[in-house]
């Protein structure tokens, strides 16, 4: 009898040590406070955007001109111009923080670029003290990257964003176009 208390001792204690979360790995999951992608012109209709999310769950995103005028200057559908915000759940914060870990976005290079006809983007990451900031081609991305990258380009399309009565602000540049006054604003 006494043996069995010992061994069911035992097995609850390895259960609480099972729940029981490491420190680091929760550092880790919260090491990330902002990210920022912006997206620009290219050789075809590619819409000049900027899309910001961060830790309080702050969602932003401005819809610009597109590249090219598209034949009677009307929008492709599902499409927004001009300044929308909301707030994104937490699951949709940890979905994105586990996405860019799994590219291991500290190691990501400065420059991605193979072709000058594909999509501008500009990728911008927080971590604790420091900044990872990427400035890319879209065909020269590795695949992996690429997809998080799309991912981050459409989530927009996901949530439900309102119309924000001011504009908004952001870190990126690309999403202005080649505005030069724009830029230096």
């Amino acid at each position: 009898m006494f043996g069995k208390h010992i061994s069911n001792y035992w097995i609850v204690l390895l259960i609480l040590y099972g729940c029981v979360q490491d420190p680091k790995s929760a550092k880790k999951e919260s090491e990330i406070s902002k990210i920022e992608l912006a997206t620009g012109g290219c050789l075809g209709a590619c819409q000049y955007t900027a899309t910001s999310i961060d830790s309080s769950l702050h969602f932003k995103y401005y819809g610009g001109k597109f590249s090219i005028s598209l034949p009677g200057n009307k929008r492709p559908e599902g499409t927004y111009d001009g300044y929308y915000e909301c707030f994104v759940t937490r699951g949709f914060w940890d979905t994105l923080n586990l996405k860019l870990q799994a590219i291991n976005y500290k190691k990501l290079r400065p420059v991605y670029s193979r072709s000058r006809d594909d999509e501008s983007l500009e990728l911008i990451i927080h971590y604790g003290d420091e900044i990872k900031h990427v400035s890319a081609q879209s065909a020269g991305l590795p695949d992996s990257v690429y997809m998080v990258v799309r991912w981050i380009e459409d989530s927009y399309k996901r949530i439900k964003l309102t119309q924000s009565k001011d504009s908004l602000t952001f870190e990126a540049h690309i999403q202005k176009g080649f505005d030069i006054k724009a830029v230096a604003k």
